[in-house]
C-alpha cells in the first residue's frame, strides 16, 4: 500500500460528460449523399437545410458539422469534394480493400502499417483507421475468401472435365507442421492444412478430403523417400510412385560438395606455399651471390630451384586436379537432369526407359570414379549410393509415361502416317516448349530452341498430313499431346517453392492460424498468376469462376466508416490532486 492514499473521486476534478448511448454511426454513402444535396439547400433551388435535415433525418448540427469538416481536410478542394461525393466513398472502399488483400493478406502487413500509409496519403480523415477498425475488417476479408474460394471450388468442379493429376505432396513445419498437396502440372494446391502427424493413414485421408467433388483422376504421385508416402500411393492410392529428381541431386550435392571444396582449398593452399619456397630459394641466392664468400663449397643452387620448381609445378597440377573433380561432379549432377526426360533434348527424338538407364547408370558411374580418384571419405560414398537408390524409380517414371502414352491414343483410330507425325513431332515439339519454358540459361535455351525450330521444319514439311484432319480432330490430338506432356514429372519444384512461401507468410504475420492459411491457399489457386497470365484454377478447371475474387470482396465487404472524433478524458495526476 501506497504512502499516500488516493481517493475515488478527487474534489476539484470534474468529470467528463459521458453519453450513455453511442452515437448513431451514418454510413459513408449515405453522408456523402446528403453532403452532395446541401449546396442545392444553400443556394435555394431545394427546401432550406433544416428542411432536407428533417427530409433525410439526420439533425441539422450534424449536417453542419459534417459540411464544416470538408473545410479542415489537409487536400485541396477537388479532391475533398470527390471523395465527399458517393462516387469518391465508393472509390475509398475499393482502394480500402484492395489494400488489405494485398498489403494485409498477400503481403502480411498488420494495422500499423495500414494506418501509416493512410496517415501518408491524407485518406486518415475520410476513413477509420483505429487498430480494432482494422483488424475487423481484415477478418471480415479473411471470411469472405474462405466462403467464396469454397464456393468457387464447388461451382467449378460441377463442369470441369475429366483431369489426370500427378499428386505433388511434401510437408513442411513451421509452428505446425502443414501438409501441401499439389497438382504438379497445373499448379493447382487441392490440399494444405496443419497436421500432428504425417504418417501413412494421415496422408490418405488429406488426399481424399482435397480430391472429394473433383473430377479428377490420380494417375502418380511425386515426392520424397519418406515410407508414409510410398505406402500412400502404392498401397492406398494404388498408381506409382516417382522420387524426386531433386533429392537425388540434393544428397550427391550435400555429400561431396564440402569434401571437394576442402580438397581444393587444401590444394590452393599448398601451392602458395611451394610458390613461397621457390621464391625464398631463388631470393637466397641472389643475396649470396652478391656477398663474398672463403673457400669451400657454395651450396648446391641449382638443385634446390630444381626441386622447388617440381613441387610448385605437382602442387599446380593437383590444385587443377581437384578443380576438375569438382567441375566433373557438378556437371554430372546437372547431367542428372537433362537425361532424365522422355524426350532426348540434344536430338528432339523419343527415348524409351532403357536408354535413359544407360545414361543415368554411365553418370553414376562417372560420379564413382571421381570420388575414388578424389579420395573422398565413406560420408561422401555414402551418399552417391543413397542417390544412385532413386534410379530404378527414376527408369519407371520414363516408362509409365510411354505407357500413358499409348493408352491415351488406344481410342482413336489414326493413320499410321498420323502417328507417327504425333509421336515424333507433335510431342517433341510440346516438350521442348515446356522446357524451354523452365530453362533460366541463356546458352541452354538457345540449344534447345535450335533443336525445337529443327523440329518446327519437319512439321511444316508433314503440313499436308496434318491440314488433311478435320479441324475438331486436330484440336483432340493437340489437347491430348498437351495432357500427355504434363503427365511426365519428375520434381516437386512447385511444391518446395509453396513451402518457401509460406514460410515468408509465417514470419510476417508471426505465425498462420487455420483460417490465413486457407485464406492464402484460396489466392494462390485463384489470384496469383503466370507469365501467361493464367491462374491455377484457370489451368486445373479449364476455366475461371464467373466473378473475380477482388469483385466480390468490393461487393460483399461493407464501405469505410468515417473517423469518430471521440471525448478525450482529462489526464489527472491522482496523487498531485489528492495533495492539493
Amino acid at each position: 500500500m501506497s504512502a499516500i492514499e488516493v481517493p475515488e473521486v478527487c474534489e476539484g476534478v470534474q468529470a467528463p460528460k459521458i453519453s450513455p448511448a453511442r452515437r448513431a454511426q451514418h454510413s459513408g454513402d449515405k453522408i456523402a449523399s446528403i453532403l452532395s444535396k446541401t449546396g442545392a439547400a444553400q443556394s435555394g433551388k431545394v427546401p432550406s437545410l433544416r428542411g432536407l435535415a428533417r427530409e433525410v433525418g439526420v439533425a441539422e448540427s450534424t449536417i453542419r458539422y459534417w459540411m464544416n469538416r470538408k473545410s479542415k481536410h489537409h487536400l485541396d478542394a477537388q479532391t475533398v469534394a470527390f471523395l465527399e461525393s458517393p462516387a469518391g466513398v465508393r472509390f475509398l472502399q475499393r482502394q480500402m480493400v484492395a489494400q488489405h488483400f494485398v498489403f494485409g493478406l498477400m503481403g502480411g502487413c498488420g494495422p500499423s502499417l495500414h494506418r501509416y500509409f493512410l496517415q501518408l496519403t491524407g485518406l486518415h480523415t475520410f476513413v477509420a483507421c483505429s487498430n480494432t477498425t482494422l483488424r475487423s475488417l481484415m477478418r471480415k476479408l479473411l471470411d469472405t475468401v474462405v466462403t467464396w474460394g469454397d464456393q468457387a471450388k464447388t461451382d467449378l468442379a460441377k463442369t470441369m472435365p475429366l483431369r489426370k493429376v500427378s499428386l505433388g505432396v511434401d510437408e513442411t513445419f513451421f509452428a505446425d507442421m502443414v501438409l501441401v498437396a499439389m497438382d504438379v502440372a497445373a499448379g493447382f494446391i487441392i490440399s494444405e492444412k496443419s497436421s500432428a502427424h504425417r504418417d501413412t493413414d494421415t496422408w490418405e485421408e488429406h488426399v481424399r478430403s482435397g480430391v472429394k467433388g473433383l473430377n479428377v483422376e490420380l494417375v502418380q504421385v511425386v515426392g520424397d523417400g519418406a515410407k508414409a508416402l510410398n505406402a500412400l500411393a502404392k498401397d492406398r492410392l494404388k498408381i506409382p510412385k516417382i522420387d524426386d529428381l531433386w533429392h537425388g541431386q540434393s544428397a550427391i550435392t550435400r555429400g561431396t560438395s564440402a569434401a571437394l571444396a576442402s580438397k581444393v582449398k587444401a590444394a590452393d593452399t599448398k601451392l602458395d606455399q611451394a610458390c613461397k619456397d621457390w621464391g625464398q630459394i631463388v631470393s637466397s641466392r641472389k643475396k649470396y651471390d652478391q656477398q663474398t664468400h672463403g673457400r669451400g663449397r657454395p651450396p648446391a643452387w641449382a638443385a634446390r630451384e630444381v626441386r622447388a620448381q617440381q613441387e610448385a609445378d605437382a602442387a599446380e597440377s593437383a590444385l587443377y586436379r581437384a578443380i576438375e573433380n569438382q567441375d566433373a561432379v557438378q556437371k554430372c549432377v546437372c547431367d542428372l537432369g537433362i537425361i532424365l526426360h522422355p524426350v532426348d533434348l540434344k536430338t528432339g527424338e523419343l527415348q524409351d526407359a532403357t536408354k535413359v538407364q544407360s545414361e543415368l547408370q554411365k553418370t553414376f558411374d562417372r560420379v564413382e570414379i571421381v570420388v575414388k580418384e578424389a579420395g573422398l571419405g565413406e560420408r561422401s560414398q555414402a551418399a552417391v549410393r543413397k542417390a544412385k537408390r532413386l534410379l530404378p524409380s527414376w527408369v519407371a517414371s520414363v516408362n509409365q509415361w510411354h505407357e500413358m502414352l499409348k493408352n491415351c491414343l488406344s481410342d482413336m483410330k489414326l493413320t499410321a502416317a498420323v502417328l507417327a507425325l504425333f509421336h515424333n513431332v507433335l510431342i517433341p515439339l510440346l516438350y521442348l516448349q515446356r522446357v524451354i519454358g523452365q530453362t533460366r540459361d541463356t546458352e541452354r535455351r538457345k540449344e534447345l530452341q535450335k533443336v525445337q525450330e529443327k523440329l518446327h521444319g519437319v512439321f511444316m514439311e508433314s503440313a499436308g498430313i496434318w491440314q488433311a484432319l478435320p479441324a475438331e480432330l486436330r484440336r483432340s490430338l493437340l489437347a491430348v499431346a498437351q495432357d500427355c506432356v504434363d503427365l511426365f514429372q519428375r520434381s516437386t519444384g512447385c511444391v518446395e517453392g509453396r513451402n518457401g512461401v509460406l514460410s515468408l507468410h509465417q514470419h510476417q504475420m508471426r505465425g498462420l492460424n487455420p483460417q490465413a492459411l486457407t485464406a492464402l491457399t484460396v489466392v494462390h489457386n485463384f489470384v496469383n498468376t503466370r507469365c501467361d497470365g493464367s491462374t491455377a484454377a484457370l489451368r486445373f478447371f479449364g476455366r475461371a469462376p464467373d466473378k473475380p475474387l477482388f469483385e466480390h470482396l468490393c461487393q460483399v465487404l461493407p464501405l469505410p466508416t468515417r473517423p469518430r472524433k471521440r471525448l478525450r478524458r482529462p489526464v489527472v495526476n491522482l496523487i498531485i490532486a489528492s495533495a492539493a
